[in-house]
């Protein structure tokens, strides 16, 4: 795995956004679900992290410096990312400015931020474009597979954060 750098996916892995029509299609349990709600351009959506996630993030963040990685434009990823209040755990993020073909790549980050592509790791549901050095979580869907987060997986939160532990342990012993 990389170094001292996590780049986070956000749509689907660590949050999601969805018009409330949407869900009601798929009869997904919009009752139990800690998201917020708003409208706009005269629709209803949820915004919704994944659970589990800030107790993921404070633990992430007192070994990693976290980017924040979206394939949409960057003020509305920095918005989402406000509205939940997790812009603080991210000393980076990066929007569609960022993609090569309209896909995720950690050697597009790595020369943006001039930071060496074998320092960071990138942790997100889909593994296109990223070669080395990456974690694959499942999608985060809203009122999908709640418990999912709170059982034992290597795709889910902390599956990944034992992994990215186990490795930094790894390297500070050697």
């Amino acid at each position: 795995m990389g170094g001292n750098y996590i780049v986070l996916g956000v749509d689907k892995t660590i949050l999601n956004l969805e018009p409330i029509f949407f869900l009601r299609n798929f009869s997904r349990d919009l009752n139990n679900i800690n998201a917020i709600k708003f409208r706009y351009i005269g629709k209803d959506y949820l915004l919704a992290a994944r659970p589990r996630l800030n107790e993921f993030l404070e633990k992430l963040s007192r070994n990693f410096i976290l980017i924040a990685y979206s394939d949409m434009p960057l003020y509305i990823t920095k918005a989402k990312l406000k509205m939940l209040n997790l812009n603080k755990y991210f000393r980076y993020v990066l929007g569609s400015e960022c993609l090569i073909k309209n896909k995720k790549s950690v050697t597009k980050v790595s020369e943006f931020l001039n930071i060496n592509q074998k320092e960071m790791t990138m942790v997100d549901h889909s593994s296109a474009n990223c070669i080395n050095n990456f974690l694959k979580l499942k999608p985060f869907m809203i009122g999908k597979n709640a418990n999912y987060e709170f059982e034992e997986h290597n795709d889910n939160l902390f599956g990944v954060l034992n992994i990215l532990i186990k490795n930094l342990n790894e390297v500070l012993v050697r």
